[in-house]
């Protein structure tokens, strides 16, 4: 089946890559077929190099070489296209054969399934010649994040929202983005933009006649193939093109180009089957089964390319010792978080003891191998994974997500679950802990305690100071008993001790607003009380420090600070901001998938945080406006943001909040504004010269800010979790002295 050492270096045709993954080609060959063993990591590629790869690959530039090593039943993938037929394993190379798969997808063929097509890559027939690019051929993607292609430069930078709203309202399509009905696009559903490709034609399409040498019969065959979608519009515009005799020269090139791609051949240097076999050192160790020969070698090549650390490293390794258990893994970790943040947190959950003081750290590679080589541990990880890790993450949701019933509609949508896990890792173990114990347990689960995981899971992700010790607080404090009551001690705990914020009571309207009839150093003064809001008296001169920095007054601004600097953060916090817009967002996005780190990078998220008074009103805005400061100070905070889509975000525009929502109650509702904050955040120029309407504009932005925080703060019912805590001197002598606790807000 394999070469041997006197024959021709191993390679494999690009029909022969795309095989693999795409059955029914007419170039796959069971001798030549590659599998992806357990110990390689997920898809990471962005478009763009999906893009650079096919250029590369048409013009016929060398794409390196594979790594490749005889299939092995040691090494083999527990899924159903991974058996014995398979040739060889493939150890290096894996992104570029998907990319290469993906230039032989027709994603509108009978055997494509479309809720599964996440990218779609695209050539342009007809490029711009007046592009100033290293390309010679325009191959475009379309993604789940961008199913509207991207700018036509080698970066592949995303479209601008005029862009977009202009493609999504062209003649054909006609689709709204502010609609309340709106739902985002899938790549089946678009093509790639004007502004992206002028006469895209699925890049499978070619590939599929690449073996038609007639350049006739190869134009005619396309042309019938794009009359089988006489429904999209871009396939109207390849018919043109393929019966048009006025584009000569373009159609010989691209025909030579992809006739050129059945002669490219990809070299594969096989690494020798010795690498199987057990290391001497390792038979010195003991007797047992392991890969660590192959794992050296994994790790030696990742270091040539895109290394691996951290948890992907362990993450690898994890497969590599347990490869039965990725389906698993896989199956935790969908629309949670990145496996490898799973798999991690399930070897940490796995080994987590209530009697411990606290839970176990980040799983080491030679931690790893530690654990496998007895048989204890790696049955211990292996039950875990196998039986209960689902059903723990699944509680989890049943917790915190958000949902249309009462006792979900505290919840949380899931890009801030993921946030959670991906962010603050330790909490989410926690979570994960506390289902363990109550699943054992045959405990029921009461809407107060999912307030309570609701509570403690944002406040800790939130407001902590140390989070891994407030995490390990509540940890040993429930070490006896999972329960409202024990939960809500160990936060007043880490509060005292300096893990934690004080969290404030929102304020009712009886809570006064003015700044000069409060005492700023009463602890149990409420949030709405601090944060006050300036009169046209002291507008020019408002700052936020100054809240909490008063002179000739240090003791008083070292409570102050103890109380106020950290929660003050709030201000800045577009989570908290997305909690009180859960239902629009549960609603306008629900197909977005965070675990999906190669299609929704955070710059690709389908929404933006559009300024509900449009930024450039204040911003670097040198013309001596005696109002632009304080003004400023406040429209760069949530008070002043709404997550809005991508698409039909105009925050670089001159747009007032009148023009934007014209007092639709939907789009007030879904912007969480109320019908009077309209006319205030439509202030204009005037935010920074008229003192009434900057007056007006600030406490507009202040009430917002305020009805953000207590949307979550009533929602969890934080505030019978925890009490205030006063912040005596004793305290607050702590806390300065916790890791340097002074951090001067006056900067």
């Amino acid at each position: 089946m394999h070469n041997d050492t006197s024959e021709s270096p191993l390679t494999f045709s690009l029909a022969q890559i795309a095989s693999w993954k795409n059955q029914g080609l007419e170039d796959h060959d069971d001798d030549k077929t590659a599998s992806i063993p357990a110990l390689q990591r997920g898809l990471v590629w962005e478009p763009k190099k999906h893009e650079l790869l096919w250029d590369s690959l048409l013009r016929g530039f060398p794409i390196g070489a594979l790594v490749v090593t005889p299939w092995s039943e040691r090494l083999r993938k527990r899924s159903e296209n991974s058996s014995s037929d398979t040739g060889y394993h493939l150890l290096d190379g894996q992104q570029r054969c998907h990319a290469i798969s993906l230039g032989f997808e027709d994603p509108f063929g009978p055997e494509a399934k479309s809720e599964e097509v996440n990218t779609i890559l695209w050539l342009d027939l007809q490029p711009a010649a007046t592009l100033r690019s290293t390309r010679n051929f325009w191959i475009r993607a379309t993604t789940t994040a961008h199913p509207w292609g991207y700018q036509q430069n080698d970066d592949a930078s995303r479209l601008n929202a005029g862009q977009i709203q202009g493609f999504l309202g062209s003649p054909g399509l006609e689709i709204n983005p502010a609609s309340p009905g709106y739902r985002r696009p899938s790549p089946v559903d678009l093509w790639p933009a004007a502004v992206s490709a002028k006469t895209p034609v699925p890049l499978g399409w070619l590939m599929r006649l690449a073996t038609v040498e007639d350049e006739v019969e190869f134009w005619s065959k396309l042309a019938d193939r794009a009359e089988l979608e006489p429904s999209k519009l871009w396939a109207v515009k390849v018919v043109e093109f393929c019966r048009s005799n006025d584009v000569p020269k373009e159609k010989q090139l691209i025909h030579k180009a992809v006739r050129g791609s059945v002669r490219v051949r990809v070299v594969a240097l096989e690494a020798p089957e010795e690498l199987m076999e057990i290391s001497e050192r390792e038979k010195s160790e003991g007797d047992r089964e392991d890969v660590s020969n192959i794992e050296q070698l994994f790790q030696r090549l990742n270091t040539l390319g895109t290394q691996l650390e951290g948890e992907e490293l362990a993450y690898s390794m994890i497969k590599a010792y347990w490869p039965e258990l990725e389906a698993k893994i896989d199956e935790a970790s969908t629309r949670r978080m990145p496996p490898a943040r799973m798999v991690s947190l399930a070897v940490r959950a796995a080994l987590a003891k209530s009697e411990d003081r606290r839970l176990p750290g980040h799983p080491t590679v030679s931690r790893i191998r530690a654990i496998a080589k007895t048989g204890e541990g790696k049955k211990l990880i292996q039950e875990y994974i196998e039986n209960d890790l689902c059903r723990a993450c699944d509680l989890v949701d049943e917790w915190l997500s958000y949902g249309l019933t009462l006792e979900k509609s505290g919840g949380l949508v899931p890009v801030l679950v993921s946030s959670i896990a991906i962010n603050s890792r330790e909490v989410y173990l926690l979570l994960l802990h506390f289902a363990n114990r109550r699943i054992n347990d045959g405990i029921q689960d009461s809407d107060e305690w999912r307030n309570a995981m609701r509570a403690l899971a944002t406040t800790i992700h939130w407001f902590a100071i140390d989070q891994a010790k407030a995490v390990n607080l509540v940890f040993e404090s429930c070490a006896s008993e999972t329960s409202v009551e024990t939960v809500g001690s160990a936060l007043r705990a880490a509060i005292d001790q300096a893990y934690l914020h004080p969290i404030p009571e929102p304020g009712g309207d009886e809570d006064s607003s003015s700044h000069s009839e409060v005492s700023n150093n009463d602890p149990s003064m409420s949030l709405k009380q601090f944060v006050t809001a300036p009169n046209e008296a002291d507008l020019a001169e408002w700052r936020w420090g100054k809240l909490i920095w008063h002179p000739d007054d240090d003791a008083g601004n070292l409570i102050r600070q103890r109380q106020w600097e950290g929660i003050l953060g709030l201000r800045w916090n577009r989570e908290l901001l997305i909690y009180a817009q859960r239902a629009f967002m549960a609603e306008r996005f629900e197909d977005y998938n965070p675990q999906r780190k190669d299609l929704w990078q955070d710059q690709d998220r389908p929404w933006d945080f559009d300024h509900i008074l449009a930024s450039k009103y204040v911003h670097n805005r040198k013309d001596g406006a005696p109002f632009r400061e304080s003004a400023g100070e406040w429209a760069w905070t949530i008070g002043n943001l709404r997550a809005w889509p991508a698409a039909d975000n105009r925050s670089d525009q001159a747009l007032t909040a009148a023009d934007k929502i014209s007092g639709n109650e939907q789009l007030l509702r879904n912007s969480f504004m109320l019908p009077s904050d309209e006319a205030a955040f439509s202030a204009g120029d005037g935010v920074r010269w008229n003192p009434e309407e900057s007056v007006a504009f600030i406490g507009a932005c202040r009430a917002r800010l305020l009805r953000i925080y207590q949307e979550w703060y009533d929602s969890v019912r934080v505030g019978d979790l925890i009490l205030t805590v006063a912040a005596d001197s004793e305290d607050t002598e702590n806390y300065l002295q916790f890791e340097g606790g002074v951090q001067s807000i006056q900067a």
